[in-house]
Parts: C-alpha cells; sequence; structure tokens
C-alpha cells in the first residue's frame, strides 16, 4: 500500500526510506524549515533578514515582535484586534483597580512595538520596505495606507522580503 509524502504529497512505496521526488526521509519528523526547503533564501534581496517560514511562527515574539517576512492580510487584521483586545481588557481592569495600571504602562508599550512590527511585515507582503509606515504620521495619507495596509492583496510569489505566506503553507498536515 502506497503512503504519501509530508512534505511534497507524492505517493511513497512501501519500504522505501526516501520520497523520490523530494528527497526527504519518510516517517521523519518534520523540523521547521523542511516545508519551505524549496525556496533559496538568499536569493531575495533581503534573505539574510528572512529567518523562516511564516506559517510555522510558534512563540509570541515570532507572531508579533518580529519585523522579518511578510504578513498577509487575514493576519494582519487578527493579530492586530488581538492586540488591540488585550489592551483594552486591561484598561478596562485598570479603572476598578489602579495598582493595575503597573501593568498597563507596560502592556501599552508592547502594544505599540507590536504594532509597528506587524505593520512592517505587512508592508513586506506589498513589498514596500518597513519605511514605508512611516506615511501612517503624514495626515489625510494615514487614511489612504491604512486602508491600502488592510485590503491590498501581498505580491504573489516570493518578493525581496520572502516566500509568499499563503504559498508556503503547505496543504497536508500529518
Amino acid at each position: 500500500m502506497d503512503k504519501f509524502c509530508s512534505h511534497c504529497g507524492a505517493p511513497i512505496p512501501e519500504g522505501s526510506k526516501f520520497c523520490a521526488k523530494c528527497g526527504k526521509a519518510v516517517g521523519g519528523t518534520s523540523r521547521r524549515d523542511d516545508f519551505a526547503s524549496h525556496v533559496e533564501y538568499s536569493s531575495f534581496p533581503n534573505g539574510d533578514y528572512y529567518d523562516g517560514n511564516p506559517a510555522h511562527e510558534h512563540t509570541i515574539g515570532e507572531m508579533y515582535f518580529s519585523h522579518r517576512g511578510r504578513l498577509n492580510r487575514k493576519r494582519y487584521l487578527f493579530r492586530s484586534l488581538a492586540e488591540f483586545f488585550v489592551f483594552v481588557v486591561l484598561v478596562m481592569l485598570a479603572i476598578p483597580f489602579p495598582l493595575l495600571l503597573l501593568l498597563v504602562i507596560p502592556a501599552a508599550i508592547a502594544v505599540c512595538v507590536s504594532g509597528v512590527m506587524l505593520t512592517i511585515r505587512r508592508c513586506h507582503d506589498l513589498n514596500k520596505s518597513g519605511w514605508f509606515y512611516l506615511f501612517l504620521f503624514v495626515p489625510v495619507a494615514d487614511l489612504i495606507v491604512s486602508l491600502y495596509l488592510l485590503f491590498a492583496k501581498g505580491t504573489t510569489g516570493p518578493n525581496h522580503y520572502g516566500p509568499d505566506p499563503l504559498d508556503s503553507v503547505p496543504l497536508m498536515r500529518h
């Protein structure tokens, strides 16, 4: 009976130790970079800043506090809403309990830093430099840039900042 490669999905005959299509070991545990091994990150102009597959962000730091790689529209919107929700809850709790104000101030700083990092990664998905973020501080342009960041489709395929975050998600996970 044939099995299927967990990396590329190609059929693997019984008794094979490696996939004939991609060369991955059969039955081995997948590492973080296995799914994006076909992408040569050094080929990107900013490849030295890209450190992995965006589909494999495991920590809060990788999800919210990294400026490397790309972030698609959906993740940008939901992560921004999540950080805003957490901040609002902390502020609401700090009103009746003034001692929680000591938590709100560091949380506000964390939300600001995280918002900047998310926006930089969203700019990268649109093949713009992170400095494009500064247009959010220009009156009138801030509304246009905000709408552009929320609704513009990211660059299809790889760009200067890494592979397409939608293409790098494996179809099958075991």
